[in-house]
């Protein structure tokens, strides 16, 4: 649907709040539907599943019921900040976010967030096909993907004829460690509180040396990491995934799964093994098992670290933005997102973790982190 058709159709909607614990089972279901039979809302971050267990460690999540004509049509969970600024549920853990609803749904956003009484909602990972945010994206991205539908040999086949020899070279690095280092095996599913641990210790380390901002430092993040970690539900369940040598965890990827979609969210490495490329190596051998475990696409979170681009055989674009509802609010974001801009461009970048302790407080205020 092109934008200027969503113009000509979008309709008011009234919006009703409730908080998860209240949402009624005709409204879960609804939701259940519309997530588990649209391909572009197929991502677990967008299941009620995720919403609840969030609100289950975190007090300030709502969802606002978006009806038309009186008929539930969609909905859209927010967390809700000081001064009424919104953001997606999990935060910065959401890689996933807007609204849930009917296929082709036309939509005022800026209505919406008027309606939940918030100054903004901001968001950094609306996919593209929800073209009614499309007006206030200010910047677009691509959250890679191995689409593994048609299989593995299907998916190498894909690499090596799009002029990627990632397979290969990763493949050759995976027998140089086993000569070297000794036997390669995956654990797929690993939920032991030690394999956790580490890897809470490895991505904490990592952060550290590169001056982002440590979302591992909050006790309502490992809560909720460690709760999705114990579901068994298909339809959101945490994966923790192991690449070991000779028994030593190398590598752990936790990722968040809904039914055949495995979405990585926290990826480390022990650094002693760095030269073998053992993140590469894991996902490549995920990716080899994937029919046996029924997974059909392994997104890799947007970003444009390099074992993403050469893994990616699709991708999904988003967009990053804010819908403002007052003057003050837009400039002020805007102001953030072109200061953000410059440090990841400039020489401070380089500095570890300077610009973050510089600009955390102001990031802060400004937007809610």
């Amino acid at each position: 649907m092109a934008l200027d058709e969503v113009r000509n159709r979008t309709a008011m909607v009234q919006v009703i709040l409730t908080i998860p614990d209240d949402l009624t089972t005709f409204a879960w279901q609804a939701w259940e539907r519309w997530q588990s039979t649209q391909a572009e809302l197929q991502s677990p971050y967008f299941t009620p599943e995720f919403t609840q267990a969030v609100s289950l460690v975190r007090d300030d999540v709502e969802i606002a019921q978006l009806f038309e004509a009186g008929e539930l049509v969609g909905v859209l969970p927010f967390q809700r900040g000081a001064f009424n600024l919104g953001k997606p549920v999990g935060g910065k853990l959401s890689d996933y976010h807007g609204v849930i609803g009917t296929p082709g749904l036309a939509l005022d956003p800026g209505q919406i967030v008027r309606d939940c009484f918030l100054g903004a909602w901001d968001f950094e990972h609306v996919p593209k096909s929800q073209i009614s945010f499309v007006p206030h994206a200010k910047c677009e991205g691509e959250s890679p993907q191995l689409w593994l539908h048609e299989g593995f040999e299907h998916y190498c086949r894909d690499r090596k004829a799009s002029g990627s020899d990632v397979v290969a070279k990763t493949w050759q690095k995976a027998r140089k460690l086993e000569r070297e280092r000794g036997a390669v095996t995956l654990t797929v599913h690993d939920p032991s509180a030690e394999i956790f641990d580490l890897l809470v210790e490895w991505k904490r380390a990592q952060f550290a040396r590169t001056g982002i901002g440590d979302v591992l430092a909050s006790d309502w993040t490992i809560q909720l990491l460690k709760n999705l970690l114990a579901s068994d539900s298909t339809a959101l369940r945490g994966v923790m995934t192991v690449l070991r040598v000779d028994e030593k965890p190398v590598a752990i990827c936790y990722s968040l799964r809904s039914r055949g979609v495995l979405h990585g969210w926290f990826t480390a490495y022990d650094r002693d093994f760095g030269a073998y490329s053992p993140g590469l190596i894991l996902f490549l051998k995920l990716a080899e098992v994937a029919e046996r475990e029924g997974i059909t696409l392994i997104d890799l979170g947007k970003g444009d670290e390099r074992y993403k681009q050469s893994l990616a055989s699709s991708s999904c674009s988003m967009m990053e933005g804010s819908v403002t509802t007052n003057c003050l609010g837009v400039w002020l974001r805007a102001r953030w997102r072109s200061t953000r801009t410059w440090l990841d461009q400039s020489a401070m970048k380089s500095m570890g973790g300077l610009p973050e302790k510089i600009v955390a407080p102001l990031r802060k205020w400004i937007l809610n982190d």
